[in-house]
C-alpha cells in the first residue's frame, strides 16, 4: 500500500515534490515525451509550487498534473495529497459524498444517477 507521510507533508511545497515523485517517477515530461530541461525555467508562476513549463521542443504547455487524472485540476497539492490518501485507505470523507467517486475518477455522472448512496 502506498505510504502517506503526513508529518513531511504539511507545506504544498513538501506535497509538490511528493505528487512529482509519484505521479512522475522518471521527471516532468510533455505531453510528447520530451524531457523537462534541468535549468529550465518555468512559463507561469500563477499557481506556486505548481510551475507550467513550455517545452523547447514542441512548445506543449505542461505541469505536474498533465497527462494524469488530476489534469486541468484546480485543487491544492496538499488537498489532493489528502484526496489520494483517503482512497487509498479506503476512507470516505463526509464532504465528498456522494462526489468521492467523481473525484476519484471511479465513476461517471451517468452512474451517480443511477448508484444508490
Amino acid at each position: 500500500m502506498m505510504q502517506f507521510p503526513l508529518d513531511t507533508l504539511l507545506d504544498e511545497q513538501a506535497c509538490y515534490d511528493f505528487l512529482l515523485q509519484v505521479l512522475h517517477p522518471d521527471g516532468l515530461a510533455c505531453p510528447h515525451g520530451h524531457p523537462l530541461a534541468p535549468n529550465q525555467a518555468a512559463h507561469d508562476r500563477h499557481r506556486a509550487p505548481i510551475m507550467d513549463y513550455r517545452c523547447r521542443c514542441c512548445g506543449a504547455v505542461f505541469n505536474l498534473f498533465t497527462n494524469t487524472l488530476w489534469s486541468k485540476t484546480r485543487y491544492r497539492c496538499s488537498t489532493i495529497v489528502l484526496i489520494e490518501r483517503g482512497i487509498a485507505q479506503g476512507r470516505q470523507p463526509s464532504i465528498w459524498q456522494p462526489n468521492w467517486a467523481l473525484i476519484a475518477g471511479i465513476c461517471s455522472t451517468a452512474d451517480m444517477t443511477s448508484k444508490p448512496w
